[in-house]
Formats: structure tokens, sequence, C-alpha cells
């Protein structure tokens, strides 16, 4: 799947694309991840607290794709990968920030988020400026992507099923 230019979609607006396993292990690197994204990936307990947010079970969306919040208080889309009309991974389309009220716009957050995944608050607090907010214009481009990452038989999540 590729947007303008053949990049994929999440650089365009300047967030995170992914697939992930059910349980939220990474199939594939994230594709323009933001720095404090990295961050926090750097750490085992911060890879541990996004792959959980990500491969959270989906209840109450059917397979549908969802708007969802992540352990650091940033909104990422999920969306269900299926084959053969079974759902077999999630691609995941953020991490970013919504124009209204966010918990990262606190400093003592970001502090906790900080000593809880064991991440220096210097750097997290730094690379604070690069996670993206995105209007609710932007939040409907996010929105209408999932139909070309629901296409069914694409060979490269059949290896994902075994």
């Amino acid at each position: 799947m590729r947007g303008e230019g053949g990049r994929p979609p999440g650089g365009i607006l300047g967030i995170g694309v992914t697939t992930v396993t059910l349980t939220g292990g990474p199939l594939n690197a994230i594709v323009h991840p933001n720095p404090f994204c990295q961050c926090i990936l750097s750490s085992a307990s911060g890879r541990q607290a996004c792959q959980a947010a990500w491969g959270k079970p989906a209840d109450g969306y059917g397979g549908k794709p969802a708007f969802h919040d992540c352990h650091a208080g940033l909104t990422f889309l999920r969306c269900p990968i299926d084959l053969d009309e079974r759902i077999v991974a999630w691609a995941i389309s953020g991490q970013f920030q919504t124009a209204g009220p966010n918990p990262m716009k606190d400093p003592v957050a970001v502090e906790s988020l900080a000593k809880h995944q064991k991440i220096q608050l210097r750097p997290l607090e730094e690379e604070l400026h690069s996670v993206p907010t995105l209007s609710s214009d932007h939040q409907d481009q996010v929105g209408a992507w999932p139909p070309a990452y629901q296409r069914r038989s694409n060979p490269s999540f059949r290896n994902a099923r075994s």
C-alpha cells in the first residue's frame, strides 16, 4: 500500500505505520516512527507497553478499524487485516496527538511515563514536540486508510498465519 509519491501513507501526515500480530508483536519495522515513540521503544518495558496496546483485544469493535489510546496517552488507528475472512494481523497507524486535551501536554505525565518505562526524562521531553497533532480533518484522512489495509489474499500476510 502506498500513498503520495509511493510512500507508505503514514509518512504523509508524519505518523508511523507498522503491522503487528494479533497480540501486538511486530511483523515488520515501523515506517516513519516519530522520535518520541522511538525513545519509548528503546526500552524493554516501553516496547512491551506499546505491543500490549497494539494487541489489546478489540472488544466491541467487531473487527472494524478503530482509534485507540496507547499507554503514553497518544492515539493510533488499528485496522484488522484479514485473510480468508479471518483476522490475521493488525495494521497500526500512529501515534499522534489530537487537538483536544492530551495527557502528554502535562509535564508530570511525561515524567511519570519516563519513570514507569525506565527512560531518561530529558530525551523524552525533547522529543515530545515530534509527535504530530492531527486536526479532525487529518484524523478523517487517517480513518480513510483501512480499505487499503484490508485487501484480502495479500501474500505478505500468508506467512503471518503460520
